[in-house]
């Protein structure tokens, strides 16, 4: 029986003279190739806004702040809370100074029914982004804890959330952009921090 190995082991030399390089940028310097990106800010602070105008951006490979769009890719936007109303209305607001995407390249799927943490919800995430074609694309979820079961402070829950991400994008050879509400501040029993 072969031995299974737990890490990948390289000498020095050989590595400096190996076919690896420096990564490649979707989004330069922010979104690297099958990379995970996390934008956490408090809610109400333009999260949504902030990564709708992302996902444009590279589906239209258009330059994203200032910063270099490598070309158009694939993307699927999961919006897990809001009114697609408001998202509309954002989306035409967004287009008055950004190119429209071709058809098919930048799709929005609402309300995801299943826990990313969970087989059926690891189902459903592969399931969308195979529907969609994302191959060499990035999916975005707004936000995270619409898509986790239990509490992410539960480091099985998230670790599970965590695995089935990476398998997933993996899968599709994607990267993956989270919008998160940042983690309000906890007490205990007497009430301090």
């Amino acid at each position: 029986m072969k031995e299974r190995l737990v890490s990948e082991s390289w000498d020095w030399l050989d590595l400096l003279t190996s076919s690896h390089t420096n990564e490649v940028w979707y989004v330069d310097r922010l979104i690297p190739e099958n990379g995970r990106v996390l934008i956490e800010a408090p809610p109400e602070s333009f999260k949504s806004t902030f990564t709708q105008q992302l996902a444009i951006c590279i589906a239209t490979g258009t330059d994203f702040l200032g910063l270099h769009v490598d070309k158009p890719r694939k993307v699927v936007y999961l919006q897990c809370e809001g009114d697609l109303g408001d998202t509309a209305l954002r989306g035409k607001e967004l287009h008055t100074w950004l190119p429209y995407p071709e058809r098919g390249m930048l799709t929005w799927d609402f309300l995801l029914r299943r826990k990313i943490n969970t087989r059926a919800g690891l189902q459903a995430l592969c399931d969308i982004c195979e529907r969609h074609g994302l191959e060499d694309g990035v999916l975005f979820i707004d936000p995270l804890y619409k898509t986790i079961r239990g509490s992410m402070k539960d480091d099985e829950a998230s670790g599970e959330w965590t695995d089935n991400m990476d398998f997933c994008m993996h899968q599709f050879r994607s990267a993956c952009v989270v919008d998160h509400h940042e983690v309000r501040p906890t007490t205990d029993i007497t009430g301090a921090p």
